[in-house]
């Protein structure tokens, strides 16, 4: 893979040195520039749009968005954070604090309360959006690594400047970057881990056909040391989602639906971001009926009768599934959490 050369820095001081403003994208190279000015220079010289705004007296709008919306809603604090990071994210991206609303998953009551708290607020985020550079008949300004900068950031920039890239037109080839020097140092660092005494808690995940496959096998059989070769499973979002129906049997009854979310997506259930902190057990919904009815009779099934409930509801086969559950002797067994355990080290 070739990657373009980053322009030195004197270099790039040279060709924005007779601006009298440069806008940066970040905040240490506008203080390796300003580092370099060799004249005598009012106001700022390479800075980055934030601090300009704020008049370098940034603050953590994070902070100061979370303690306003504690104060004047009975939302959770988990909620809060949760919420207040995605609103301020979206807005750096989107440009305008209503951004995240693009997004209809994003798009609840919680978040509007949210967005109309944070929008009132004198942020870093609310001054960048109302501040607009003024430009004097003779002044001059530079952007410097223009694609690099939000549509926040970029929405204070004047009609008029000039765009200076970072990089170079010089490319090069990023060398090969190794851990382990040789297949034989890969082999090594698995002898240096696994013993025998271990080598049940250990699990060695390889991609299918891998080089390194006999090798390893190869040297645990040299080693004496016993291990379990699994069927080769590919990541497969049902077979996760199987082992997950597995453990919500035995998981309890604070299983909240946000631990679940992956799970009721393969089952094809849809649920709203405001049940995700309440127990499976208190949702009142018909999306999580299913899941509710299985769970609850889960502790008199065999894993045979689990696997053809979720074929069942989910439409889809799970045959490599079934064969290593027979190869295990798992699949007239009834589920327990060791048995889980042993499934969840081959998916």
């Amino acid at each position: 893979m070739s990657f373009r050369q980053s322009k030195p820095i004197d270099r790039l001081y040279q060709e924005v040195a007779d601006y009298d403003l440069v806008i940066v994208p970040d905040s240490p190279l506008a203080d390796a520039l300003n580092r370099r000015l060799e004249r005598p220079h009012f106001g700022p010289f390479g800075i980055t749009p934030r601090r300009l705004a704020t008049r370098r007296r940034e603050t953590a709008e994070d902070r100061t968005a979370f303690l306003e919306v504690i104060d004047e809603t009975d939302l959770s604090w988990k909620q809060i954070a949760h919420t207040v990071g995605n609103v301020l994210q979206c807005w750096e991206y989107e440009g305008t604090a209503d951004g995240i609303f693009e997004y209809e998953a994003f798009d609840t009551p919680a978040t509007r309360t949210v967005v109309d708290i944070i929008d009132s607020l004198q942020t870093s985020s609310r001054l960048l959006a109302d501040y607009e550079i003024e430009v004097g008949s003779n002044e001059s300004i530079a952007v410097v690594g223009e694609r690099q900068l939000t549509n926040l950031e970029h929405s204070i920039l004047p009609a008029e400047y000039d765009s200076i890239d970072r990089f170079d037109d010089t490319s090069f080839e990023m060398p090969p970057f190794r851990i382990f020097e040789s297949p034989a140092a890969i082999v090594d660092a698995v002898l240096d881990t696994v013993t025998r005494e271990n080598a049940t808690d250990i699990a060695i995940v390889l991609d299918a056909g891998s080089e390194y496959s006999p090798l390893v096998e190869s040297a645990l059989e040299t080693a004496a040391i016993p291990y379990y070769g699994g069927p080769g499973f590919m990541d497969d979002r049902d077979h996760r989602a199987f082992v997950q129906l597995l453990r919500c049997t035995t998981a309890g009854s604070d299983t909240r639906i946000r631990s679940v979310k992956p799970l009721l997506t393969c089952l094809g259930a849809t649920v709203s971001v405001d049940h995700n902190e309440k127990r499976l057990s208190d949702v009142d919904d018909s999306e999580v009926d299913w899941l509710q009815e299985f769970t609850s009779r889960a502790n008199a099934l065999t894993f045979a009768q689990a696997l053809n409930a979720y074929e069942d509801r989910t439409g889809r086969t799970l045959e490599a599934f079934r064969d290593e559950l027979e190869k295990l002797a798992l699949l007239e067994e009834s589920i327990t959490p060791k048995a889980i355990d042993q499934l969840t080290l081959l998916c």
